[in-house]
């Protein structure tokens, strides 16, 4: 793989999604800009939740309400 293609994917992975229109996130915003809707955020590993989530897909923590 070239350096190229490894910090594209870095830089992809970094990039918060909104898990309802899966546009790029701003983490410091309560909302997604493009789809305008409430968008939680895991406490412990701050990645967006889903709209029911419970628990965090993404490291398994509990979800505050």
């Amino acid at each position: 793989m070239a350096a190229q293609d490894v910090g594209s994917k870095a830089e992809e992975k970094a990039t918060c999604v909104c898990p309802f229109c899966e546009q790029a996130l701003d983490p410091s915003a309560p909302w997604c800009a493009p789809c305008k809707v409430e968008v939680r955020f895991c406490v412990s590993c701050k990645e967006p939740l889903p709209r029911e989530a419970t628990e965090c897909p993404n490291c398994g923590a509990a979800c505050k309400e």
